[in-house]
């Protein structure tokens, strides 16, 4: 077994080594838990989630999708692009739904999943802000889904 840790093997690398990973590997990987992150490696792990997200195929990306047990996620959608951080929904309205999302870890299939029409999160990056699907549209999913 590698004796590495996982920070030191973060630290040292350099922006020229990141690279798109495959993300498609088996389930463990992602039912595996995560653990709060640092500034300083959210910004080492956000562009490689970014250079691994194909836009054409998604929104967003867990670095626990990846094999980094973190919890940093990187979000592009409708034109904007979100990084997570440590982020806690803190507040739901009792208007759940079920929605048939997929998940770029899992390619071709849906999963029902309850979700929430209104949400509050409390992030390292953005702080305290609520989401809304009558007015920030699929954002509100994509964000219960990388949290999760």
């Amino acid at each position: 077994m590698d004796s590495i840790s996982f920070k030191d093997k973060l630290n040292a690398l350099e922006p020229a080594e990141l690279k798109p990973v495959d993300i498609t590997r088996s389930l463990d990987i992602i039912q595996q838990p995560s653990t709060d992150a640092t500034m300083d490696e959210a910004e080492k792990i956000w562009p490689i989630l970014e250079q691994t997200l194909d836009p054409s195929v998604g929104y967003g990306l867990a670095a626990c999708q990846i094999g980094i047990h973190k919890k940093v996620a990187f979000i592009k959608y409708n034109g904007k692009e979100y990084r997570l951080l440590n982020t806690r929904i803190v507040d739901k309205n009792n208007e759940g739904f079920m929605y048939g999302e997929g998940c770029l870890s899992i390619p071709g299939k849906t999963v029902k999943t309850e979700r929430y029409r209104n949400i509050v999160i409390e992030d390292d990056v953005l702080g305290r802000v609520a989401f809304d699907e009558s007015t920030d549209g699929l954002l509100c999913t994509i964000i219960q889904h990388e949290v999760d």
